[in-house]
């Protein structure tokens, strides 16, 4: 985790194994975890479950799902 220049948001590190119109499914590899797409500041248009993503995330999000 990474704290973002807006101290309202932290840019997580993970892997999205599944994406829907409204969410994606994030692993950070101790936590997986449904996030919201629409609090998510990345749009996620490619997904390669390969990759390691970062996405920008509000800090209260990451914090009620156990990311920080």
């Amino acid at each position: 985790m990474l704290q973002n220049k807006n101290k309202d948001t932290v840019i997580v590190s993970g892997f999205i194994k599944r994406t829907t119109a409204r969410a994606v499914l994030f692993d950070d590899g101790g936590v997986v975890v449904w996030l919201p797409r629409s609090q998510i500041d990345e749009s996620l248009t490619h997904i390669d479950e390969d990759k390691l993503e970062e996405i920008t995330i509000p800090d209260w999000l990451a914090k009620e799902n156990d990311l920080i």
